[in-house]
């Protein structure tokens, strides 16, 4: 069959790339659906063709498709499972995923997400998963016998039976079905999924890259639901979607109202640092869990830190690839160190000013008050000027900004700097606090002098909102 000129010129501009994407193994569907995206307007003819003389010169074997028995399920029957394990770049790193990959037999509706590993937990939370995606459940979930859910087999009554595992058996009773695991090596009997499989690794997997874990689980899950759901499927004729949607669905046992656990818990110790441990990599948790033993709940994921009163004090995905065996510092978990440190230096300094200056409580305790959090700054400010000035002058000024009502320690620097200009700053100080004092000041932060108004004799007595 030749080609009509206009469709080969539509094609031109992309012929390098359709050249790079076959020898990826790409399917013709694949790298039809790539190059729209790219601005290509032509059929898929045209582009099929020059697809198979791709193939036909880099001597390309075409896959060989392995002969299958033929068998059919009934509406809402049958759902079938399993993995398929591929290496892929997330961030620039070569990464092992795991794709969990479910089908309803009858409308071939598929589901799809990636994890990190095949651990027991991780089995059953992508079971569950694919369960709402299914919303619902068929009879009976057809999988290979992997050790999580098959134990091994037993003879009852002369026959060869399935040994589950008593975790599946209590999912599958949850969830209002059985489990079939089928022969090992069967050619046959998960043939619709075992297509799944191989169908997600050429039309996505193959010559992807990823940004991050949650880049690769996004872009899956969205081929799933937009290429895989909606394309007609080769054998049953129909729409995926649309099969399930008004004939399947409502025939899926439906899921339960109360999820079943699928998280392992584990306990950890919490380092002085307030970090622990997961996966090889440090995690900072809120600092009031320092040097204590917490529950772990380990998610495919992401993972929980409960507290000993069983509340949930922290929530996060883990890392990706690029960040394995990075400490992942949130500064927020030492603010209670902050403001706990800050509370110290307050009363200090407040204990330290009031017992020199007895007759300053009223603006002691105004400033208190009104300053709050920033109260701290406020009292350091009025040690500092205590020893700069000495405390007959000070105290003179101080007094005068508490009889006016002016609750600010720098309405009172203001007035010693009105007052006695020619005190140089770089002088030692007159007077310094004695014990404690010093270290106590070395710790004060200076503030900003500059968003304090001048004591004057007509300034407003209200207070202004200052570190409120």
């Amino acid at each position: 069959m030749t080609t009509s000129a206009p469709a080969e010129g539509l094609l031109a501009p992309f012929l390098t790339e359709v050249e790079r994407k076959v020898g990826l193994g790409l399917t013709t569907s694949r790298i039809l659906r790539e190059i729209r995206e790219g601005g290509y307007t032509g059929g898929r003819t045209i582009l099929a063709e020059r697809v198979r003389e791709l193939r036909a010169k880099s001597a390309v074997p075409p896959r060989r498709k392995q002969a299958k028995a033929r068998f059919e399920t009934k509406i809402a029957e049958e759902m079938q499972f399993d993995f398929g394990t591929y290496r892929v770049l997330i961030g620039g790193v070569e990464t092992v995923a795991h794709a969990f990959l479910g089908e309803l037999a009858w409308s071939r509706l598929a589901s799809v997400d990636l994890f990190r590993d095949q651990k027991q937990s991780t089995v059953f939370e992508a079971l569950a998963g694919a369960l709402q995606d299914f919303d619902g459940a068929a009879e009976k979930a057809v999988i290979d016998n992997i050790t999580s859910i098959v134990l091994g087999r037993t003879f009852v009554d002369g026959k060869r039976k399935p040994l589950l595992h008593p975790v599946a058996e209590e999912f599958a009773k949850h969830h209002s079905f059985e489990f079939w695991p089928c022969a090992p090596r069967d050619p046959d009997r998960k043939g619709k999924d075992e297509n799944l499989v191989g169908y997600f690794e050429r039309d996505f997997i193959k010559g992807s890259t990823f940004d991050s874990w949650e880049d690769l689980r996004r872009r899956a899950r969205e081929w799933c639901k937009n290429v895989a759901n909606k394309r007609t499927h080769g054998t049953t004729g129909l729409v995926p979607e649309v099969a399930w949607r008004e004939r399947e669905r409502d025939l899926l046992a439906r899921l339960p109202a109360t999820p079943f656990a699928v998280h392992r818990d584990e306990p950890r110790a919490v380092a002085p640092d307030s970090t622990l441990s997961i996966g090889g990599t440090l995690y900072t948790v809120p600092a009031e869990l320092a040097n204590t033993v917490v529950t772990v709940r380990l998610f495919a994921h992401h993972f929980e830190v409960v507290d000993r009163e069983g509340r949930v004090a922290l929530a996060r995905g883990y890392v990706d690839p690029r960040d394995k065996g990075k400490l992942q510092l949130d500064p927020e978990h030492y603010a209670s160190l902050r403001r706990s440190r800050d509370r110290g230096r307050r009363q200090r300094l407040d204990e330290q000013l009031r017992e020199r200056f007895p007759t300053l409580g009223p603006l002691l305790d105004g400033i208190t008050r009104r300053m709050k959090t920033l109260s701290h700054v406020h009292l350091g400010v009025l040690a500092r000027l205590a020893s700069r000035y000495g405390d007959a002058t000070f105290l003179k000024a101080a007094t005068r900004v508490q009889e006016a009502g002016r609750l600010d320690a720098y309405a009172v620097q203001r007035v010693l700097e009105r007052d006695h200009p020619l005190v140089d700053e770089s002088d030692p100080p007159v007077a310094t606090l004695g014990g404690a004092g010093a270290v106590l000041l070395a710790d004060v932060d200076e503030g900003s002098f500059d968003r304090f108004d001048a004591l004057d004799g007509d300034a407003p007595s209200k207070e202004d909102g200052h570190g409120s």
